[in-house]
């Protein structure tokens, strides 16, 4: 369920992050001190963790209004799922047995794997399209004294309720000491 929280990407890939790192917990311990994982434990890593990563494709899909306003929110999100993919790969590979011909061998399902990969790639590419429309951030360095108010009429125009004085002085963490000058030499960032 905290795919469907009704709240931007980040805190729900934080939830689902933590869920996955804490299912992963006893193959980390194994992994790190060499000793085997039982059979059964194995199974529920693979079950578990699978819908988890199915669980962040639906987040990455299912963006708020807010979640993909740039191109590196997209990025990011991008990043994190690949990342826990591949843990889950890396873990599963470490939990594969030789063989498959003892009772206590394991191999993962392989038509869940080709099924959760087909997933995670659909999603990515639709990352992929979403990135290309969400806004480029860009940056320069003023070579003069400027104030917030000039600065956004020069970068996004006014707007009678300020809105984007309040997003240029967000996307550059100004303070209250850049509320009347800004610097000269001081790197600016807007979106286009």
């Amino acid at each position: 369920l905290p795919d469907q929280f009704a709240t931007t990407a980040n805190p729900r890939f934080t939830v689902l992050g933590g869920t996955f790192n804490s299912l992963r917990g006893g193959v980390a311990t194994a992994s790190s001190t060499g000793s085997s994982v039982p059979k059964a434990q194995k199974i529920a890593y693979q079950a578990n963790n699978g819908t988890v990563l199915t669980a962040m494709a639906e987040t990455a899909s299912t963006p708020q209004a807010e979640d993909y306003t740039t191109r590196n929110d997209v990025l990011q999100t991008m990043e994190l799922l690949i990342g826990y993919y591949n843990q889950y790969i890396a873990d599963l590979d470490f939990l594969q047995t030789a063989t498959g011909g003892t009772p206590d061998s394991f191999i993962p399902d392989a038509e869940a794997l080709t099924q959760l990969e087909l997933l995670i790639n659909y999603t990515i590419s639709n990352l992929f399209t979403l990135a290309l429309d969400a806004k480029q951030e860009r940056s320069f360095i003023l070579l003069e004294d400027t104030n917030c108010i000039n600065l956004t009429h020069k970068l996004y125009g006014l707007d009678e309720a300020d809105v984007n004085i309040t997003k240029l002085i967000n996307q550059n963490n100004f303070g209250l000491k850049h509320m009347l000058q800004i610097k000269k030499n001081t790197r600016i960032y807007y979106y286009v």
